[in-house]
């Protein structure tokens, strides 16, 4: 707020943006992160248990595969709320929707948030609970010299607070991937982790912002629009996924009621 009126907002203005940041772009960013908490907490019992018993394997293959989840999750996350920023906020806060822009650059701190959080569920479960507490300290002190030196600049203001957000995870994220491979030997497929994963994401996105322009533009109505073009988006990410390989029988079959879909998938030639 302080920085703010340095930069030559009024107070009602700081208070107006301050409030676009917390309660608009902080509540919707986070969203998806809390459905990834829930994946980085139970982390750390499986990781300790299998490590309890020497089974090396058994570890690096939840690692890993809690890496995939999260990507997974991060990257379309990221693109969707990018893409649909002003719908979303149209569908959600129709007498004010402003912060479009904020918000369409605060969903790019989804995916390094949600990779900080598996990491620290890993080294949690490693033993090693104090890397990523000191990857945070380290990380929130970046954040806090960011903050203090871009939101005072008029021209980028409160977008300041999101690019210090992103250093922060950014800076934690490599600090904890760091300890991770320094501890401990994964053998990951690159190309499913992150190739894969980024080219349906850039697919996705094109069918997210054709297909919310087109049913706007037939149905006139920003709810349909929006809900028509998140199920669409699933379908063709998830669709790309398994036409790339990116996604496995035993992927699929570690989700709620996978089995039967992965049979299904299976039999349509659609899962490898």
């Amino acid at each position: 707020m302080t920085q703010l009126q340095i930069a030559g907002f009024s107070k009602i203005s700081a208070v107006k943006l301050y409030g676009i940041y917390t309660g608009k772009c902080y509540v919707l960013t986070h969203f998806p992160v809390s459905v990834n908490m829930a994946l980085a907490t139970s982390l750390v019992p499986a990781i300790a248990s299998a490590l309890a018993v020497k089974n090396y394997k058994e570890a690096s293959d939840k690692i890993t595969a809690s890496m995939r989840l999260t990507v997974l999750i991060g990257l379309p996350s990221s693109m969707g709320l990018y893409i649909l920023a002003q719908p979303i906020l149209k569908l959600l806060f129709p007498a004010s929707s402003e912060g479009a822009s904020l918000l369409a650059l605060s969903s790019f701190t989804i995916i390094f948030i949600g990779m900080t959080q598996t990491l620290a569920g890993v080294l949690q479960g490693m033993g090693k609970a104090y890397v990523p507490a000191v990857a945070l300290i380290v990380g929130a002190f970046a954040k806090l010299v960011i903050n203090q030196t871009l939101i005072k600049i008029p021209s980028i203001n409160i977008k300041g607070a999101v690019y210090g957000t992103l250093a922060c995870y950014i800076i934690a994220l490599a600090i904890c991937f760091a300890s991770v491979l320094k501890n401990f030997k994964l053998n990951f497929n690159f190309s499913n982790l992150i190739i894969k994963p980024i080219a349906a994401t850039a697919v996705m996105g094109f069918a997210t912002h054709y297909s919310y322009a087109w049913i706007y533009r037939v149905s006139s109505s920003n709810f349909a629009a929006v809900m028509t073009s998140i199920l669409i988006s699933v379908l063709v990410f998830g669709l790309v996924l398994l036409v790339t390989g990116a996604v496995s029988r035993q992927d699929i079959s570690a989700l709620p009621f996978g089995k039967n879909a992965s049979n299904t998938l299976s039999r349509k030639g659609l899962l490898r």
